[in-house]
């Protein structure tokens, strides 16, 4: 009896032991011995992510309603972090939950060019930062096989209110039901600048290759992974877009590449489902687009309606294959305000009716510089953002006339010959009659 006694209070101790452990590893940061490095108060001393345990216990620090304690406070990933074979698909970091009271990052999260991934199936079911509001996440590069979710999934955050994010990307398949995006599932009126997604993302309404639904600004940014929706066949359901599934507010200088793919999904658009009050102006969309049953089917938006505006925007999709009562170039139906938006002239569209054709533009018009840098065909005579070299300045770049613009931040070099420069003797030759000199760039006279 004494050895039975003696043996539970050995137990209880050690349970003991690890409650308490537990309580200081949620209440305090850093986690005492994690070895973290800096004290968070600045930029320059961002306390230092190291490992996925760090990672790991931020999480479980921001879940447990210490989401205040980070206003304010710096975080610094120093090395690439790769989840480890052994990780529990539900032990996995999603740092902040809207589930849970105070379990909202707020800090300030550089990313420091580095990558965090997996190397397993489904050892990331979740959007790494799950809800951040008053935030900023930079410089900051997600890798991973698969994230899956219910609502408000993104390759990077679920949710972000109030919030910045800057210079980052995902890459991965992306599924979920509702609000699911390649990079953010909603944005609140936040600002999502230079970054991109390249991932498959599936899902039943508002999903977007870059974003689900967007309440806030997107500048800069694209989208090249496909979209695949398969909806409930209820009129109203779906908003399914090559970038953004809903649009409420502001995107500009952006482009979506995938194609998209719906079945019983009403609001399709190779570049946004359906624009709600929004503002859309210098964006394209080039993905192919397969809507089997729905309706309201654009090459770049499903539905433009209430008093949303779509201006100085292109549909250079080769098929737009839907068969409905709404279905055409630029938009499928068009409730609000559209102007100077262009079409590819061969964009087959089996049975297009109603909705707004575009004006018609052949594909070599639409990869020609000048046709960006034109003002009188654009609304307001101003012209794209665009320049013909590395220009900081500007938000495109189209270097000649055999592709569709790119995003200056995105390091597209362009071969321009100095316009004073001649390359004589390249492959030999003397000058003479029967050898002459061998020139493979032309020469340019100086303007």
């Amino acid at each position: 009896m004494e050895k039975f006694t003696k043996f539970f209070r050995v137990l209880t101790c050690i349970i003991c032991l690890l409650i308490t452990s537990s309580l200081n590893a949620q209440s305090t940061w850093p986690p005492v011995g994690s070895g973290i490095q800096g004290d968070g108060l600045t930029e320059a001393t961002a306390w230092e992510i190291t490992t996925y345990t760090h990672l790991s216990d931020l999480a479980v620090y921001v879940n447990t309603g210490n989401g205040p304690s980070t206003v304010g406070k710096y975080y610094k990933l120093m090395t690439d972090i790769v989840f480890p074979l052994t990780t529990s698909s539900f032990g996995t970091p999603h740092i902040g939950d809207n589930r849970i009271p105070g379990a909202i990052f707020q800090g300030n999260f550089d990313g420091n060019g580095k990558v965090v991934s997996n190397q397993y199936y489904n050892r990331m079911p979740n959007s790494l930062f799950g809800y951040i509001s008053g935030a900023e996440i930079k410089n900051l590069g997600i890798e991973v096989y698969r994230i899956r979710g219910t609502q408000n999934v993104g390759g990077l955050v679920g949710r972000a209110d109030n919030s910045i994010i800057k210079n980052c990307y995902a890459v991965g398949s992306i599924t979920g039901n509702s609000a699911v995006g390649g990079l953010v599932g909603v944005n609140y009126n936040s600002t999502i600048s230079n970054s991109y997604a390249l991932c498959e993302v599936d899902g039943v309404t508002d999903i977007g290759g870059f974003v689900g639904i967007n309440e806030g600004t997107i500048l800069t940014s694209y989208a090249a992974g496909n979209v695949i929706a398969t909806g409930t066949g209820t009129p109203g359901v779906g908003h399914i877009g090559g970038f953004v599934g809903r649009n409420c507010n502001t995107i500009t200088d952006c482009y979506a590449t995938g194609d998209v793919i719906a079945t019983d999904s009403y609001m399709v658009g190779g570049f946004a489902g359906v624009s709600r009050d929004g503002y859309i102006t210098y964006c394209y969309a080039t993905g192919n687009i397969t809507v089997t049953g729905g309706d309201y089917v654009g090459g770049f938006v499903g539905d433009n309606s209430l008093s949303a505006t779509l201006q100085n925007c292109v549909a250079a999709n080769s098929t737009v294959a839907a068969v409905g009562f709404n279905v055409n170039r630029v938009a499928g139906i068009n409730f609000g305000t559209e102007s100077n938006n262009y079409a590819y002239n061969l964009m087959f569209i089996p049975g297009a009716n109603g909705g707004v054709v575009g004006m018609p533009a052949p594909m070599a018009t639409l990869q020609s510089f000048n046709f960006y840098n034109t003002g009188s065909i654009w609304f307001n005579s101003t012209p794209w953002s665009i320049d013909n070299m590395p220009n900081s300045n500007k938000s495109w770049i189209l270097c000649d006339d055999d592709m569709l613009p790119r995003l200056q931040w995105e390091g597209i070099e362009c071969d321009i010959i100095p316009p004073d420069i001649c390359y004589f003797n390249a492959y030999g030759g003397d000058g003479t009659q029967n050898n002459p000199y061998q020139i493979y760039y032309p020469c340019q006279e100086k303007n």
